[in-house]
């Protein structure tokens, strides 16, 4: 295993990387240092610690931080026309409906 230090581009922070002898990696900082002594120092508490640092059991995974919540539009509500529940009044409150016209009857023919 190894540390890697390494600078970025970006921002001309310090990083590290521990890399397990197959190159796979194990840990990293999870933020940068403005000094590299600054990022050497904390691999130095790293490796101090790390040998007598206790192996503690949990019973189910720890719990994901949760990412704070996104303001929400305000919602408007409108308000919208109630439906009748009895047909027969949903007709009364629309108005009768018109009559039909009525024919007059055409006379019968004297017989």
């Amino acid at each position: 295993m190894e540390f890697k230090v390494w600078r970025s581009a970006k921002n001309k922070e310090w990083y590290w990387t521990l890399v397990a002898s197959n190159g796979e990696k194990i840990a990293a900082s999870g933020e940068g240092y403005k000094n590299k002594a600054d990022c050497l120092h904390i691999l130095g508490r790293i490796k101090e610690g790390a040998a007598a640092a206790p192996v503690e059991e949990l019973a189910a995974a720890p719990a994901k931080p949760k990412k704070p919540a996104k303001p929400k539009a305000a919602k408007v509500k409108v308000a919208k026309p109630k439906a009748a529940a009895d047909p027969k009044a949903a007709k009364l409150k629309a108005g009768p409906k018109p009559k039909a016209a009525v024919k007059p009857k055409a006379a019968k023919p004297a017989a």
